[in-house]
């Protein structure tokens, strides 16, 4: 993903923390079936050609 805008530092209470990382290290850190599912996605959107 790249940032389009906004500051990472301004988020909602919903969110313990908020950072930029590679799409391999966010897998390695999702808990459930659907955030990952959620996270390829928005990678592929992004990506397709």
């Amino acid at each position: 993903m790249t940032q389009n805008g906004g500051s990472i530092e301004n988020h909602d209470e919903e969110f313990d923390e908020v950072v930029w990382m590679s799409i391999q290290n966010a897998k390695e850190k999702l808990t459930y079936k659907d955030e990952f599912s959620i996270l390829e996605k928005a990678f592929h959107a992004k990506y397709k050609k």
